[in-house]
């Protein structure tokens, strides 16, 4: 996998294939595709941008992903989420402005203990092999083989160890006399750290340690703790009884808790996961968990409870021997020139006599070593026996649980197929009832049709009766005003045929004068007659 000075450095179009562009959301984190885990990503920064390569060798550019006010978390598909701090510190410097920096900053620290395979890599890109001595500074990041370890001691007298497969990055420690200023940020990307305090420690919230899932603030405290490969975060505060009391504060988005007293663990999934309640570790199970970064801090002797050392086999009881020597002589840390490198103290000198109580403590010790591995070769025959008894237990247990299972297997083959069948009949029915509903549907329609042509031949017929009750009624009226003519006209006739009998009689009455005038006439001619 290729490192973070290496995708500085190089052009991305001679990598096989094109990096994935990421644009920003308008709201949330960048998603990063892949499911990958981003503990063993390599991040740097270019022109603005965010360049990734995941343990797999994809690369990804997030577009100016720097050049905004506030830059959004980064999140994997499985829900794990990087802080935007955590990113900018992991990703360093621009690349277009290492020309104008010097190969290394003003010393923070140095290496005191190395074991296995460590690499230090400087801002500028450089790498170089870590080896005690070594000096730290602002921005270099270290990364150790699967079994390896190292334990650095810094400018303010605080210790820092990390244990196998981890990469940490000293961010930022600053100590400016003439303003006061006094803070330090580590980061952890993966693997196990310990760590003790210093004078920034002895500033409530001035010493923090970032992982991607917790931001943990050290106050005059000293602890351990690990960064799972999928980010996730376990801290426990281990401090010796005889030295001053601290506190370790664990943040994120979704809440924080302190750890202030020896053993008391937690642990982070996310960052946006709240912190787990407070639980105790056993110092078998811390030396477990922390051992190897344990080892290396350099003051752990001092500083870790003894129960813990005594638990942990790995440390070296020489050391032990030589660290309390320096210790009750009072001379530690940083102050005076060495060959090693300026403003580092030189290492601790001792007289002849002390060179034999040495020699002798480190017999005591060692005697109380010898001791303390026969009991625990005794512990460990025992386990083991125990363990093949648990072994032999297990496997016939496993045997069962896998009889079991096969069983279950097949009754869960045959609820399967039951619920096929169920799916396909239940399918059927679905068909079926949308073929009913359809014809019901039509049926509905048709009943709809007749009702409304039955109401429209009832409108019909009524109107034809109220036709023919009128008509009837018409006819009716019409019939009695024909009788009433008929009346009128008989009336008439009879007084027609009365009026043709008056005429006649008048007639024959008009005849019988004029036949009486006649005869009269007749009889005065006659007399006239007579008379001549």
């Amino acid at each position: 996998m290729a490192t973070r000075p290496e995708i500085e450095r190089s052009e991305l179009p001679a990598v096989h294939g094109q990096p994935d562009v990421l644009s920003l959301p308008a709201s949330g984190p960048v998603i990063v595709p892949g499911g990958g885990l981003m503990t063993d990503a390599v991040f740097a920064r270019v022109d603005g941008d965010l360049l990734i390569e995941l343990a797999d060798g994809s690369r990804l550019i997030v577009r100016d992903y720097f050049n905004t006010t506030n830059p959004p978390l980064l999140a994997t598909d499985a829900g794990a989420h990087i802080g935007s701090d955590v990113v900018s510190a992991l990703a360093g410097v621009d690349a277009a402005a290492i020309p104008t920096l010097s190969s290394v900053g003003a010393p923070i620290g140095r290496v005191e203990t190395v074991s296995g395979d460590v690499e230090i890599i400087h801002a500028d890109g450089t790498r170089i092999d870590a080896e005690a001595g070594t000096l730290l500074a602002r921005g270099d990041r270290i990364e150790t083989g699967a079994d390896a370890n190292a334990g650095m001691l810094f400018a303010d007298e605080s210790t820092f160890a990390v244990g196998g497969h981890a990469r940490a990055t000293f961010d930022d420690l600053v100590i400016d006399p003439d303003s006061g200023a006094q803070h330090a940020t580590f980061i952890v990307q993966q693997g196990t750290f310990s760590f003790s305090g210093g004078g920034i420690a002895q500033h409530d919230g001035a010493f923090v340690i970032k992982t991607p899932a917790a931001t943990i603030s050290v106050d005059g405290a000293s602890g351990a703790g690990r960064v799972e490969a999928d980010g996730g975060t376990m801290v426990t505060y281990l401090r010796a009884d005889d030295v001053g009391h601290g506190a370790i504060r664990v943040e994120n988005p979704g809440g924080a808790e302190v750890l202030d007293n020896s053993y008391e663990a937690l642990t982070v999934d996310d960052y946006f996961s709240r912190p787990s309640g407070v639980l105790r570790l056993g110092p078998r199970d811390a030396a477990e968990h922390y051992g190897d970064a344990i080892t290396a801090l350099p003051d752990a002797h001092a500083i870790m409870p003894d129960s813990l050392l005594a638990a942990e086999r790995g440390a070296d009881p020489a050391s032990r021997a030589l660290a309390q020597v320096s210790g009750e002589s009072g001379e530690a840390g940083f102050g005076a020139d060495s060959a090693d490198g300026p403003e580092l103290e030189n290492t601790v000198q001792v007289d002849r006599d002390t060179a034999f109580e040495i020699a002798a403590r480190k017999a005591a010790i060692a005697r109380a070593a010898r001791d303390a591995a026969d009991e625990a070769l005794r512990d460990a025959s025992e386990a083991e026996k125990a363990a093949r008894a648990q072994a032999a237990e297990a496997g016939v247990e496993a045997n069962q649980k896998l009889t079991e299972a096969e069983a279950l297997r097949a009754q869960a083959l045959d609820v399967l197929a039951e619920s096929e069948r169920r799916d396909q009949a239940f399918e059927q029915a679905i068909r079926d009832a949308d073929q009913a509903s359809v014809r019901e549907q039509e049926a509905a329609r048709a009943v709809a049709e007749t009702d409304l042509a039955e109401t429209q031949a009832a409108e019909r017929l009524a109107a034809a009766e109220e036709a023919v009750r009128q008509a009837l009624a018409a006819a009716e009226q019409a019939r009695n005003e024909a009788l009433q003519i008929l009346e009128e006209a008989k009336a008439k006739e009879a007084a027609f045929a009365e009026a043709q009998r008056l005429a006649a009689a008048a007639h024959e009455a008009e005849e019988a004068r004029a036949l009486a005038v006649a005869e009269a006439d007749a009889a005065e001619e006659a007399a006239a007659v007579a008379l001549r």
